[in-house]
């Protein structure tokens, strides 16, 4: 537990919200990242292994 979690808490349920959805917004984004990079890896993947065996 760090001083900005103990600071949070104490200033009451509206500040607790917004932290929630601050951190959920931020959940989202990195869970979009990783989509968008396994897709990304998949297609490249894919392609190279198209070029390999068109050889």
């Amino acid at each position: 537990m760090n001083i900005w979690s103990v600071a949070s808490a104490s200033m009451g349920p509206a500040v607790l919200a917004g932290d929630f959805i601050g951190e959920s917004i931020k959940f989202v984004i990195y869970l979009a990242v990783i989509v968008c990079a396994f897709t990304a890896g998949a297609k490249l993947r894919k392609h190279v292994d198209a070029k390999k065996a068109s050889k």
